[in-house]
């Protein structure tokens, strides 16, 4: 499931941004927030592989632990994306 999202980057001065990636730049020259497309399906399947590595590597039962998606400004679209695969716990942080 490919969606966009919000990341954000460190630009130069111009609005480029510094890791080179792509997407529209929302913000200004202290920070970028970029529209990106990700396979969030995909991004979501190895955070569960390293989090069931982790309890392995623990000794504690994967069922121990919780995923806590921070949606922090995500359009709404990423976020019901992300509950249709399964996601049901969610956060917001902001200052």
């Amino acid at each position: 499931m490919i969606i966009q999202t919000r990341q954000r980057t460190g630009c130069h001065a111009s609005g480029e941004s510094l890791d080179g990636s792509k997407g529209e730049c929302l913000s200004g020259a202290q920070g970028c927030t970029k529209l990106a497309a990700v396979d969030l399906e995909a991004n979501l399947d190895q955070i569960r592989k390293r989090m069931e590595a982790a309890c392995e590597r623990s000794g504690r039962e994967p069922s121990s632990v919780s995923l806590l998606a921070v949606t922090k400004g995500q359009p709404p679209e990423a976020v019901r994306a992300a509950a249709d695969l399964g996601l049901r716990c969610f956060a917001e942080n902001r200052v």
